[in-house]
């Protein structure tokens, strides 16, 4: 029988007790800064991202990658053949673990995906910065394919050693670039890599995301961009610190 883990992706005291309320022996990763009382703390299947000794709390707003990154870089789960990563705002319904590790014993999938959409893709994300990462990559890719809109997979534990590797650190330039739009490009290019790589990818069912409704209507970023001056700036020389200097002046500007 496959061995399969659910690890559900919090960022609060709140959204842990939503999960504790739902799936009392939940496994949690908590990622960002917040504080985290001290039952939490103690709790020995909460594992806190920024306390691991490789982490990206460093670069804030990546939000589930971050977890994605530490679960990787720190070799965790190793020893589950596949890793069922969730935001904390889904409802599952009864019998969805069993349901899914019967998918896995009988299909053998590398992810197992559970929403999809064939619109929306450059909604919420930078044209120019996704096609430069492709570049980077070697790689082209359809937008008019089908994707999968949020970042709720499950995923043999191999593979999400090879998304991480793929993705970082050349995603570490939405960051400079896009921040607050940052944590959109995650699920993009997961669905990049599955369509590019011919990962065996299925669809399982029992999964509801709570937030899916945003996405008709996900274009909030309301500020002006980062000028195209900055960007190829900071693509010439990712280094520079006066460019970054600059950068930092515009994210810190008064609004």
């Amino acid at each position: 029988m496959t061995s399969l883990l659910i690890v559900f992706i919090c960022h609060n005291d709140e959204t842990i007790t939503e999960i504790r309320t739902k799936n009392p022996d939940a496994t949690i990763c908590f990622v960002g800064n917040a504080e985290i009382k001290k039952e939490y703390r103690d709790d020995s299947k909460i594992i806190i991202m920024r306390d691991l000794a490789i982490n990206m709390e460093d670069k804030p707003k990546f939000l589930t990658f971050t977890a994605w990154y530490a679960i990787s870089k720190n070799g965790l789960f190793k020893e589950y053949e596949y890793i069922c990563l969730l935001e904390y705002d889904v409802n599952l319904e009864p019998y969805f673990e069993n349901k899914l590790r019967e998918k896995c014993d009988s299909e053998n999938p590398d992810v197992v995906s559970f929403l999809k959409i064939s619109r929306y893709f450059f909604w919420d994300i930078n044209a120019k910065l996704f096609y430069h990462f492709l570049n980077e990559k070697q790689v082209k890719y359809d937008i008019c394919n089908e994707w999968y809109n949020t970042t709720n997979h499950c995923l043999k534990r191999d593979i999400l050693d090879e998304f991480v590797n793929w993705y970082y650190p050349g995603c570490l330039d939405f960051w400079y670039l896009d921040r607050k739009m940052v944590s959109w490009y995650h699920e993009r290019f997961f669905s990049v890599f599955i369509k590019v790589y011919n990962k065996n990818l299925v669809i399982g069912d029992g999964l509801e995301h709570i937030q899916i409704g945003s996405h008709t209507h996900m274009n909030t970023q309301t500020e002006n961009p980062i000028s195209l001056e900055l960007i190829n700036l900071y693509y010439l020389n990712p280094m520079n610190l006066e460019t970054l200097s600059k950068i930092e002046l515009f994210y810190n500007k008064p609004t």
